[in-house]
């Protein structure tokens, strides 16, 4: 509704409610025929701050409804941006840690596998990889770990003698 006193506001009001408001002009024909009832002017700034709430409140939702669209097609470029590095991110590791020195490929070996020393992780990867091999070797170890003295001494000779020699060696099958 629109009368004197808020007759300057009236530009704070939306288009929607300026459309179906009652002229003073109307409320006052209606008062002298009294058709209408005339509404206070604090009951109308009331509604007047209503409408400018609700236009600021519309303004806010469709910078809001614009963010969310442009957001949409924002997360769609992420999603293939993160695609693109979980892709080519082991590519790039490979590259990077042909060119690593030795003892970090050694150290990166132990962090992964969660050895202390590459002894430990070598013989983890041949049991993972091959138990069979694995077996044989551990078999191979316990034998020349009984006889390494014998072992010891059939190398010097071999190499005093420059040419192959048989060597006796114990061999507990309790232990294997």
């Amino acid at each position: 509704m629109r009368t004197e006193k808020n007759d300057n506001v009236a530009g704070s009001i939306s288009p929607d409610l300026r459309d179906t408001e009652v002229t003073v002009t109307e409320l006052v024909e209606r008062e002298k025929n009294n058709t209408g009832v005339m509404v206070p002017s604090d009951t109308i700034e009331n509604i007047n701050n209503v409408a400018s709430g609700l236009d600021y409140s519309i303004e806010r939702l469709d910078r809001a409804a614009n963010r969310l669209e442009q957001s949409q097609s924002d997360s769609r470029l992420h999603f293939l941006g993160w695609a693109a590095v979980l892709l080519f991110s082991p590519i790039v590791f490979l590259a990077i840690s042909y060119h690593m020195p030795t003892e970090w490929k050694l150290r990166a070996i132990n962090v992964v596998l969660g050895t202390e020393n590459t002894w430990d992780a070598g013989n983890k990867l041949l049991n993972l990889s091959d138990i069979e091999r694995y077996r044989v070797i551990k078999k191979a170890i316990a034998v020349g770990n009984w006889n390494q003295k014998e072992i010891n001494k059939c190398l010097v000779n071999a190499n005093a003698l420059n040419a192959p020699i048989t060597c006796k060696i114990i061999i507990k099958p309790s232990n294997l």
